[in-house]
């Protein structure tokens, strides 16, 4: 094969400063330069904006959140409901019914409530006789919690009724 040598100048040329190359920064003198030449070709640096990073945090948390399925959020009104929870249209019963059919219905989801409640308090205390009620005390008392707070509000609409 060929043999290549390399003298002193052409490693020097190298081994060139970035600075004094035309790739590195432009000093004052060369900037001033380039202005004298033509002023109107100069212009300034134009700064991107930068991405909004808790905009960018939230979106791939909810990425991961979602392994990449993210769902399609609706807003409240979209959905077209008269109930806190979503049902679907149609669905709503309270919504196109009369006092004494609503009264009934108001009725048999308190007795449903109230029977759920039951279960799980004895549930509770069945875990508590086998030594694992520490495992479902947290759970079973916001259960417990969310029926007693809906039948709260079943009753005040009675009331009202």
């Amino acid at each position: 094969g060929k043999q290549y040598s390399l003298s002193s100048s052409s490693i020097s040329a190298l081994r060139a400063n970035p600075r004094n190359s035309g790739g590195g920064r432009k000093t004052k003198a060369a900037i001033d330069d380039q202005i004298a030449r033509d002023p109107n070709k100069v212009s300034l640096p134009v700064s991107t904006p930068g991405i909004n990073r808790d905009v960018e945090k939230d979106r791939l948390a909810t990425l991961m959140q979602y392994e990449g399925n993210v769902p399609a959020v609706r807003p409240r009104e979209a959905m077209n409901t008269k109930t806190k929870h979503y049902c679907p249209r149609g669905s709503n019963a309270l919504a196109d019914t009369d006092d004494s059919s609503n009264t009934a219905l108001l009725q048999n989801r308190f007795a449903e409530l109230s029977k759920n409640v039951e279960e799980n308090q004895k549930f509770l205390q069945d875990m508590t006789k086998a030594g694992q009620a520490k495992q479902y005390t947290a759970q079973i008392n916001g259960a417990i919690a969310e029926k007693t707070r809906e039948m709260r509000e079943i009753d005040a609409k009675l009331s009202q009724l």
